[in-house]
């Protein structure tokens, strides 16, 4: 046997198994469009509870506000198209990313995601014409139990 071999080709093999085990073999892409859009936060009250608030954005006619959070870092097989990016105040945040999932075909759900945190924290926002409709939430999709939600 040629240890010379052997080593390198056992160290690569270790090396690749890691990758994919660590999620690393299935990176999500948060690269901004070309012609990104610009999601602009405004406040959204809940009208059954006056001091029950949330930021939205909006999207394709529809508002959305947080649901939640993720049980588990997101693959590129998760990660739809990424949109844009928020601006608050007139401020562009182009760090905080809007993405779509793959499973949502009907786009109830949308990803903002803050590409400057290296844990990559992520909100999960809902549209809100869902309230009350039984939808299919994504397994990776945990609900925080907003008041809104409720």
């Amino acid at each position: 046997m040629n240890l010379k071999r052997i080593k390198p080709a056992m160290l690569t093999a270790v090396l690749l198994l890691t990758m994919l085990l660590g999620g690393c073999g299935d990176p999500a892409n948060y690269d901004l469009p070309a012609q990104p859009q610009e999601f602009k936060v405004s406040d959204f009250t809940n009208p059954e509870l006056n001091t029950d608030a949330y930021a939205s954005i909006e999207y394709n006619g529809r508002s959305y506000i947080p649901f939640g959070t993720l049980t588990r870092k997101l693959k590129g097989s998760d990660v739809g198209e990424c949109l844009g990016y928020i601006t608050q105040m007139d401020l562009k945040d182009e760090a905080t990313r809007i993405t779509l999932l793959k499973a949502d075909s009907d786009c109830n759900f949308l990803i903002a995601v803050d590409t400057d945190s290296e844990s990559l924290e992520t909100t999960v926002m809902r549209a809100i014409d869902t309230k009350k409709k039984d939808i299919p939430i994504p397994d990776f999709i945990k609900d925080e139990e907003y008041e809104f939600w409720k």
